[in-house]
């Protein structure tokens, strides 16, 4: 009898041992999926900044009253400011997101009126276009900018659609 409650005790341990472990590595499994859908929105966007000869190509979500950016690529002797590009206030910017959510693109220039301009005189960009990624600008938004006026060609703009098609899976992986 003693050997019977013994041995149940066992395989009671060894069960919840082997769940433990189970788990564990459905966890790390995730966790690498993660990692790996991160770095690769990253390659992404460096190859695109490489081809169009872009400053800095990052993705910001637009949620509420708030922009975040949650990936950044620049080029050499542009300053990062990913770091410090959270929950930045996007009240004085509604126009252009609104034009962002409702047709899915939109352009900010010399011509453009938003106080957005004032932003990117802050840092350097002259052009910018902004790509809605998904359903919502919540959701992700892809943004191209250059320090210098800028007008995409058209083998420009296919190049950010098809990065577009190509990191939109990765990102839903990511926030999964």
């Amino acid at each position: 009898m003693i050997v019977g409650i013994a041995t149940g005790m066992v395989i009671a341990y060894l069960v919840n041992e082997l769940n433990n472990y189970l788990v564990q590595r459905k966890i790390k499994k995730s966790s690498v999926k993660v990692l790996r859908a991160k770095v690769s929105i990253k390659d992404h966007l460096d190859s695109l900044r490489d081809d169009i000869g872009a400053n800095r190509v990052a993705i910001i979500n637009y949620i509420d009253d708030g922009a975040t950016m949650l990936y950044e690529s620049v080029s050499i002797g542009t300053p990062e400011i990913q770091q410090s590009f959270k929950d930045i206030n996007s009240t004085p910017c509604l126009p252009m997101l609104l034009e962002l959510e409702e047709v899915g693109f939109t352009t900010v220039d010399k011509h453009s009126k938003d106080d957005i301009k004032r932003l990117h005189n802050t840092i350097n960009v002259k052009t910018s276009y902004k790509y809605r990624i998904n359903k919502s600008i919540s959701e992700g938004c892809l943004v191209v900018a250059f320090s210098h006026d800028h007008e995409l060609t058209p083998n420009e703009g296919e190049r950010i659609l098809t990065t577009i098609k190509e990191i939109k899976p990765l990102l839903c992986t990511h926030n999964k």
